[in-house]
């Protein structure tokens, strides 16, 4: 028997055990990369999966809170920015905005110790949709806000755009208030860390105002 040929098959040349160790290199590196790339996609998943669930809720919340406004008449004009040179008066709804923020009187219910009816001012401050909330009162001033602890209710958000539609058929509009009802739909687009939110648009209860 040949003795280089039975040492041949007892063990591996050096050249075929650094063979052996580039493919098992090449293996790591392949099985490395696809676990980086799957954790880039779950990643961007959740990313997209949180974006998804804050849109329903926040989109949730409003269609309720906004959809549910009264039209209140009768109450001070003193409760919007610019007082009684707004153009407000006590005829007219307590449904305002100037096209940046949101005020409105609407029923609220969260649990046993929080429900009644209620004044909601909805603003962008500092990348911030804050949402204030204070019991609702014949007797009302714009300073009551400063008091009151705002809620965030979304983060990140670059730009805020609200319109208003008179009545069914009619044009869009920028703004509202002085009105002797509230609007039939107010649509609402968000610009959030660059990207544009779906237009969410709310219809309301039609009616005319009434006294509370």
């Amino acid at each position: 028997m040949n003795l280089y040929h039975t040492k041949r098959q007892q063990g591996l040349t050096i050249v075929e055990v650094l063979i052996a160790l580039v493919v098992l290199s090449l293996i790591m590196a392949a099985l490395v990369s696809a676990l980086r790339s799957f954790g880039r996609t779950q990643a961007a998943l959740d990313n997209v999966t949180g974006r998804i669930t804050s849109v329903r809720q926040l989109s949730s919340f409003l269609r309720d809170s906004i959809g549910s406004a009264v039209p209140v008449m009768g109450a001070t004009p003193d409760v919007i920015p610019g007082g009684r040179d707004s153009g407000v008066n006590s005829q007219n709804t307590l449904f305002w905005s100037d096209g940046q923020e949101l005020i409105w009187a609407a029923p609220l219910a969260a649990g046993e110790r929080f429900g009644g009816f209620y004044l909601l001012r909805m603003t962008l401050v500092n990348e911030q949709l804050q949402l204030r909330w204070q019991p609702y009162r014949r007797v009302q001033k714009w300073d009551d806000w400063d008091d009151i602890k705002p809620h965030v209710l979304l983060e990140d958000v670059e730009e805020i755009e609200f319109g208003f539609r008179p009545g069914y058929g009619e044009e869009w509009i920028a703004e509202w208030g002085g009105a002797y009802s509230n609007p039939v739909s107010v649509r609402m687009n968000l610009k959030v860390a660059d990207r544009y939110w779906p237009e969410l648009v709310i219809r309301l209860d039609e009616g005319r105002g009434s006294d509370i």
